[in-house]
Formats: structure tokens, sequence, C-alpha cells
């Protein structure tokens, strides 16, 4: 095969590398490279011809390939057509600039207003909204009359009237609608309910639509809120599945639905065999005790529904946690012990409900020691709201109670329950978590049902620790911490009836360097002179003066445990000439003295007698308080006679 084409200077070079290795290659190889070296192409009839060169392109200007587009000329008759979009308006503007090069960013930004102004002007609905939103922003004002809104409310319902669907799918639309269901008249909220009434559960599925539903189960009729219900039927576990129709449900569930409409709610999870609504309504409870042979069953589809709302975090409600609370009554130990391990990350986001409370004593009863310490951590920086919860608090008093890890519990909850323990102590829930510090289970702070409830973890297999050990351990951790509250808030705390039960109450059960701090404000305040009962002296509130007996009787206590700082000491040193006549001469006063004398201190005995021997011919018999006071008085004194005469 001849060769006639010219080759290339490049490819000479290489040539004498192609002959080189010819015989190593195949013969198909070795084609392909030769026709590369020698830039021509080998046909498989053997013929070769030239491949051809690339030249310009007929659009090619006449000064070769630098400008490869088309020319353009300015009188505009070849200039590109502009692109438009499908609703045909037209493209977002190009940069408008200045005569210096930079662009004129108020021009684009006002074109690109206006396009968006009449791209909304091709919508139907773009005009009647816009006239709704401006009614409905002076109907939602407070200083609108009522004359003014009733009309309000009717020219917006012409507007509105045939459109509800389409209009609450809106954000905006959906506030309106929302308003005028809020103010309207029992006709206008019919008629709004009736175009919706067929599509309620696609619409409490949709993110703005919702908000529209919600406001029906707040404010419609009882018939509209059982419309709403009814609805459901069928659908519950997939709404419970969807991130917006969760929220409704849960509504519905919590606030309206009645005790049988509650558990139809529910069955829905035990299977499909009772999706239809003629089913007799029962517990799954019930359910597995009527039919033993179909509890795995039951169980197995509720466990499956209970992953489902875990693995999406939509297990935040009450009708989920009541669910829970089923499951686990009823499951076997191994599985019990997996959906305890799955939640106890998320017990703490449960504990507003009272299923959901329930559900946290639960895991704490019957979780490992890995899953309590999960526990534990999970509660760090919401421990006053725990603390606080009505539900929740009962969850912080069975951790107190089973959690063996005591410095584990002082550093995660009881440090961070000290620096809010001012903002813990005006709730209810809030003072019985510190009492239970003080006294477990004490049935003087404690309703015996509560106790009772508590006492259900008690013999659980993971709890090894001793509970008067763990209680004293904890009763450590926060003694010096109140006891320092309690010197900053104790005037204030006293005169409060509530308050002032947890103030003598921590006098009495903690100890520490603070304790005189808080003892000596009071004796100040107690040792002043009584004037009258309308004085507002601490023995004129009964409050107070029931709690400073208390703190007088602990005194004895106090003594034997070898205590120093006493509180009749301290109010006894107090007591100047002029007060010590005004307390021989009121009775309440008196009874303290008498409490004094009764604690049996050596101390305190002989420092009362002391005070008061001058002044016993001035107590008057007429009261009652006198008369005890001057019999302890003379017999103490006696006592003391006959011990320093048979001292002698």
């Amino acid at each position: 095969m001849t060769v006639t084409q010219k080759v290339s200077k490049k490819s000479k070079s290489k040539k004498h590398l192609v002959d080189k290795n010819d015989s190593q290659m195949s013969p198909k190889k070795l084609k392909k490279v030769k026709a590369k070296d020698t830039n021509v192409e080998v046909s498989t009839s053997k013929h070769i011809k030239e491949k051809p060169k690339p030249g310009p392109s007929k659009n090619a200007s006449p000064g070769g390939n630098k400008n490869k587009r088309k020319s353009i000329d300015e009188s505009g008759d070849k200039s590109p057509k502009k692109r438009k979009h499908k609703d045909g308006s037209e493209p977002r503007p190009a940069k408008i600039q200045h005569q210096d090069g930079a662009p004129n960013w108020k021009q684009v930004r006002a074109d690109a207003a206006d396009i968006k102004n009449r791209r909304k002007a091709q919508n139907k609905m773009f005009e009647v909204g816009k006239h709704m939103k401006k009614l409905w922003e002076e109907m939602r004002m407070e200083k609108c009359t009522e004359d003014r809104r009733r009309q309000l409310v009717t020219e917006v319902t012409g507007l509105v009237r045939g459109k509800v669907p389409q209009l609450v799918r809106a954000h905006d639309r959906a506030r309106v609608c929302e308003s005028l269901f809020q103010y309207g008249t029992a006709e206008t909220r019919a008629l709004l309910f009736e175009e919706v009434r067929q599509q309620l559960a696609e619409l409490s599925r949709d993110k703005y639509a919702r908000h529209f539903v919600l406001k029906m189960l707040s404010q419609g009729s009882k018939e509209q809120k059982e419309a709403v219900g009814a609805s459901f039927t069928g659908r519950v576990t997939a709404l419970m599945g969807h991130k917006f129709g969760n929220e409704v449900v849960e509504a519905y569930f919590r606030d309206c639905a009645s005790a049988d409409a509650q558990q139809r709610m529910l069955m829905e999870f035990y299977g499909t065999e009772f999706l239809l609504r003629s089913t007799e309504t029962r517990s799954l409870e019930a359910l597995c005790t009527q039919q033993p042979e179909k509890k795995a069953i039951y169980l197995t589809n509720v466990r499956s529904q209970l992953q489902s709302l875990l693995d999406k975090q939509l297990l935040t409600g009450s009708l989920a946690h009541r669910l829970l609370r089923e499951y686990l009554s009823l499951c076997s130990q191994s599985d019990r012990a997996d959906v305890i391990e799955s939640l106890r990350d998320a017990v703490v986001q449960m504990l507003h409900t009272k299923d959901g409370a329930r559900v946290g004593l639960m895991c704490l009863w019957w979780g490992t020691t890995k899953d309590r310490k999960a526990i534990v951590k999970s509660m760090k920086t919401y421990v006053q709201k725990v603390c606080v919860d009505e539900h929740g608090f009962m969850v912080m008093l069975a951790l107190l109670d089973v959690v063996d890890d005591t410095r584990l519990v002082k550093k995660a909850l009881l440090e961070e329950m000290m620096a809010n323990i001012a903002d813990i102590v005006p709730s209810e829930h809030g003072r019985k978590v510190l009492h239970y510090l003080l006294s477990p289970r004490d049935t003087v702070y404690f309703h015996p049902t509560l106790v009772a409830t508590l006492a259900e973890g008690d013999g659980n297999p993971t709890s090894k620790k001793e509970p008067a050990v763990r209680r004293r351990e904890l009763l450590e951790a926060v003694s010096e911490a109140m006891l320092k509250t309690a010197s900053i808030h104790c005037l204030e705390w006293m005169v409060d009836s509530s308050l002032c039960v947890l103030l003598a109450h921590i006098l009495c059960k903690c100890s520490g360097d603070s304790m005189h701090l808080p003892l000596t404000q009071l004796a100040r305040r107690t040792a002043e002179p009584v004037t009258s009962t309308s004085d507002p002296h601490l023995v004129n509130n009964s409050a107070a003066y029931m709690q400073l007996k208390k703190l007088l009787q602990a005194d004895k206590q106090r003594a034997a445990d070898g205590g120093t700082v006493l509180f009749s000491n301290l109010i006894l040193k107090e007591l100047s000439e002029e007060a010590v006549l005004s307390w021989i001469a009121s009775n309440r006063t008196a009874f303290l003295l008498v409490i004094m004398l009764e604690t049996e201190v050596p101390a305190i005995v002989e420092k009362v007698v002391q005070l008061l021997q001058p002044h016993i011919k001035k107590l008057k018999p007429a009261c009652k308080g006198a008369e005890i006071l001057k019999k302890k008085v003379s017999a103490a004194a006696k006592q003391q006679k006959a011990a320093d005469s048979g001292g002698d």
C-alpha cells in the first residue's frame, strides 16, 4: 500500500517510533496509530483519503476566527428574541448601569417589583385577596368598634363566599378566614364550615389551611367539632404520621373528643379491623384479656405505629403518649427494654401530659443504669420547666427516688435547680420537689395517693443503694444552697401563707454554715414589741405564727444533734425590756415563751426564767398563755433552785 499524501513535520518526527514498534502491534492497532500520526483516515476498503482540514465556518467574519459569533448590525433587524416565561411575563430585567458603569440597583428593584405585580395581576384571586386584606387589617384592630366590625364581616363574607377551600390554602388569605370565623356570627361560621366540610381531612394536612381547622376546633360549635372528628375516622394513623395533620388530630383528641371518641381514635392503631365506627370501644388491655390469641398482633401493630412516630419526631402529643403508656404496660420485658432505650433521650419532651409523665416514670423504674443516665442528662437546661410542670414534677420526684448516682444528679440537675430556686419556689409543683428533697414521702407535705404512685417503683432491679443513704446524700448536696436562698428571702417568704411552710421546712431540715443567717433575721423581726393584734408583727400572721412555733420546737432536736445555732437563744438575745413586757401581755407571744421552756434545753430554760422572773407578777391572769407561762416559769425556777441546792 503506497501513501500518496504528504506527512506533516510532527508526524515525521514520530514515524521512527511507529516503525520500531510495528512488529509488536496487531495489524488493526497499527492501522489506527499510523492513521493518527499521518493525519489520514484508513477505510475498510484499504483506501486512504485525506482528512479535511478545519476551515472557517460559513458565518465567520472576514477578519478570521477571532469573532466567532455572527455580527449584528445596529439597525436591530437581526436582534435575538427575548425569552418569555410560560405565564407570558417577561424575564428578570438586566442590570441597568450608570454612566460610570456601576449597576443602577434602584432601577433594577423597581423593574423587578413591576414584573412581580404584573404576574400577580394575572391571578384571578389577586385583586379579591388584596381587597380582603385591607378590610381584614381594619377588622382585627382593637380600636375597631363592634358596629364597624359587623359591617366588615358582612362585606368580607360576600367576598369569600364559594372560595373558602382555595383561600385557606394561602398564608395571608387563611388569616382572613380565621378572623372571619372568630368575629363572625353563627350564620357566618356555618357558611364557612359548610364550604370546607368535605375537605377537612385534606385541609388538616395543609401548611396554612390547618390553622383554619384549628380555629374551628377552638371556637366552633359542638356539632362542628364533632364533624371535624368524624372526618378523621379511618385516617387517624395517617394524619398522626403527617407533620401538620398530627397537630390537628392532637388538638381534637386533647380538647374536643369525648372519652368514647378518644378510645375510637386509639383503636385505629390496634389494627385495621377497628377502622369501622360501629365497633365497640375497648381499651388495649381489655382486648388482650378477651382475645389473648391476638395479643401479639395488637402489640405488633401498636409498636410499628409508635416507631414510625418516633422516627418522625412526632411522639409529642397526648394521643401518642396514651398509646405508649398502654403498650409499655402490656408488652414483654425485652420489648419494653427496647422501647425505653429508644425513648430515653425523648422523655423530657413528653412530660407535659399526664400519660407522658407516666411513661417517664416507667422509663425510670424499668430502665437500666445507662437509660437512667441518659434521661438525667437529657434534662439539662430543662430542670426549672420540669419542676414547675403540672405533671413533669412527678418524674423529678421519681428520679430522686431511684437514681443511685447522686453525684451525677447533683452535677446535672441539682446545681441548676438551686441556681433557679427563686423561680421554682412560687410554683406549687416546684415547692413539692423542694419538700421532697427535705422529707421524701412525708404525708405532712404529700398526699397519700402521690406517695402510693411513687411506691410502685420500689423494688426495681436497677436500684441498689439504700434509700436512706441516697436521701442523705441528696440533702447534703442542696442544704447550703437552700440556706443561702432562705437568708435572702426569709422575711418575704415568712409573711406568705404558702412559702412560710417551705421556709420553716428548710430551716428545720438543713444544716450548714449559713444556718445562722436566716434564723438571725427572723429572730430580730420576731423579737420586736407587740403593740396590738392589728400590728404587722409576725405573730399576728396566723401562718407565720404556726411556723415560728415549729422552729422553736425544732430547737430540741438541734440541741440533741449538737447544733449551736438555736432559734430560741437568738430571740431571747434580741428581746428588749419593752419587748418582754409586750410579750407577756400578748397571748400568742406568751405561748412562744412556753414552747421555749418545753424544749427542756437547760441553757434556754435558764435564760427564759432569768428574763421573766422580775416580771412574774405582771402576767395577766385573764390571758390563757400568760397563765400557763406563769406556772411553767414557777416550776422551772423551783427545779433550778433544787438543782443548785443539790449541787452544793
